[in-house]
């Protein structure tokens, strides 16, 4: 390996640190209710060891669930239990980790051993973000792009997105667009290099985001359709198929007891019990496919508040103009690709969770009016980001390419920059109370996210070790 390569990484793993110190710096805690009944969920589960809240009004009131009396999340349950079960194998790390600054409209409302926990919570999204640049760079570089491109990639769509945001928030959808793109990598790979392990470790971890977020089973078609099609003999074998419906089947039944302990029916999600909503009551209600052309549009560039109510609506490409030109540039690149089916399964699936996130009941994100709810498939557009890198930089003959190059390179990084800027103004939900400084919580940053790290890569060398020689023996 080439010192520039090994510069280049050491580049690359230090810009992901500083993006988990710098994600936990701009929390404040909980903010609303859509990432207070996450947190109401969380902390009923540690604090009672049972999913019925407790604190409905403080935290998730409008964003609950009622059944025969009793409240619950109206969430998908994945982010909160994933959380609880780290809090209680840790500890929740209270001696070691630092207060944080709180939102001042909703920190009257913590309890003391609420107050403890919050801090040990809000780590969950800055890593699962550290962790997304990771395997957007290796998704990129697993569909053949150069180091350079795929490091370049993987922070533009992070922080030139509404990814950005929600690094910084107690919602699910950082965490859901982590698994879903990780469980993507390990199907690709599964593909070219087989293998038991990578195949079940996929299944798990797409069934686990699916647990977080429900709308991400739609990019379950074209991942089924791809392996079918492109790894057929390997999938077919009994093995495989033994592993992955098993490794599958672990997260589901995790929903479904769920259900069953709240709704009293393992396939009755919460979100048809909704508290205040009657039209999350039935699917038929939850989902208007009707409108979601015109949702889509708008989702994609933007509407403002005239039309959609309540405040601007932050669209996708007209957020992030740099990732619209990127995607207009990419069918150039695409002739000399090796990876044109992995290619279309990305593309698939984005769309699939885009039409899926258009057809909700609300599709603009309630007080956030922006794209959140199909935010978890932007990350697989990263590899194209990459390609179209890779093929601008391959436009070196003639002084014409040469200065086309130049000019288009700059314009991608003009409109990166402004992409950054909106981000950064779109940061604060409008009805926190403002802070003089994003950068409210930086002090405790670096003792929190310093102890979590340092526990993420001891846990991280003792999986290696142990999966490098269970790997060795077993997955032939």
């Amino acid at each position: 390996m080439s010192l520039g390569v090994n510069w280049l990484r050491a580049w690359f793993y230090g810009l992901v640190i500083t993006a988990m110190f710098a994600f936990y710096a701009m929390n404040s805690g909980i903010t609303i209710t859509n990432d207070g009944s996450h947190f109401a969920l969380f902390d009923a589960v540690v604090s009672n060891g049972s999913p019925e809240l407790v604190q409905v009004r403080q935290f998730a009131f409008g964003d609950s669930a009622l059944y025969e009396g009793r409240y619950y999340s109206d969430r998908n349950p994945g982010l909160a239990l994933l959380t609880a079960a780290a809090y209680k194998v840790t500890g929740g790390l209270e001696p070691v980790l630092a207060p944080i600054r709180l939102d001042p409209k909703f920190a009257r409302n913590y309890s003391y051993g609420q107050r403890k926990s919050i801090p040990f919570v809000m780590l969950v999204p800055a890593l699962f973000a550290g962790l997304l640049l990771l395997v957007m760079y290796g998704l990129s570089r697993e569909l053949g792009a150069s180091e350079l491109s795929a490091m370049l990639a993987s922070p533009s769509v992070l922080f030139g997105t509404i990814l950005l945001r929600y690094s910084t928030l107690f919602y699910s959808h950082i965490v859901a667009a982590a698994l879903l793109s990780l469980s993507v990598l390990l199907f690709f790979r599964f593909r070219k290099r087989g293998g038991w392990v990578c195949l079940g470790n996929a299944c798990f971890l797409f069934s686990l985001a699916v647990l977080v977020e429900h709308l991400m089973v739609l990019a379950g078609l074209p991942l089924a359709i791809y392996l079918l099609f492109c790894a057929r003999e390997r999938l077919l074998r009994p093995l495989s198929l033994l592993v992955a419906a098993a490794a599958a089947m672990i997260p589901m039944a995790v929903l479904m007891v769920y259900n069953w302990v709240c709704f009293d029916s393992p396939f009755s999600i919460a979100h048809f019990h909704h508290s205040t909503d009657a039209a999350n009551h039935q699917l038929s209600t939850l989902l208007r496919v009707s409108h979601s052309f015109d949702a889509a549009i708008n989702l994609f560039f933007g509407a403002p508040k005239a039309e959609v109510g309540r405040q601007d609506l932050v669209g996708l490409f007209s957020h992030s103009p740099f990732l619209l030109l990127c995607l207009a540039l990419a069918p150039l690149a695409v002739p000399g690709w090796r990876y044109k089916a992995e290619g279309v399964v990305l593309l698939a699936a984005f769309l699939l969770l885009v039409a899926g996130g258009a057809s909700v009941f609300a599709p603009y994100g309630g007080w956030d009016r922006d794209y959140r709810y199909f935010v978890a498939g932007v990350p697989l557009l990263a590899p194209l980001v990459a390609l179209v890198l890779d093929f601008l930089g391959r436009l070196h003959r003639g002084r014409a390419a040469a200065l086309a190059r130049v000019a288009v390179v700059g314009l991608i990084l003009v409109l990166f920059l402004y992409s950054v800027r909106l981000q950064f103004e779109h940061l604060r939900h409008p009805g926190q109370i403002p802070y003089d400084s994003l950068w409210v919580n930086l002090g405790a940053s670096f003792q929190n996210v310093g102890v979590a790290l340092a526990l993420v890569l001891l846990l991280m060398g003792v999986i290696y070790f142990a999966y490098s020689k269970f790997s060795g023996r077993s997955d032939r």
